[in-house]
């Protein structure tokens, strides 16, 4: 990380606690429309891959609930 850059979020934690040990989550692939048929249009449909990762303590099943319910919500 380069000194310039500044941290934001997560009040009181260093950058190691930040990578390691707190939750996160991850957008690891999308795939919308092929890239030789894009053009500068919004698509009606596109699926992403997200990647997720706990702190200890939490329970798996209802921190993937409250993702689904997050990302299924509508944005309006």
């Amino acid at each position: 990380m380069v000194d310039s850059a500044e941290l934001i979020g997560g009040g009181g934690t260093n950058l190691h606690e930040r990578i390691w040990y707190r939750p996160a989550i991850s957008l690891v692939g999308l795939e919308g429309m092929p890239l030789g048929e894009a053009a500068n249009n919004l698509l009606a449909e596109a699926a992403a891959r997200v990647s997720g990762r706990l702190a200890p303590g939490q329970d798996p099943a209802a921190m993937s609930e409250r993702a689904l319910n997050f990302l299924g919500a509508d944005p309006t």
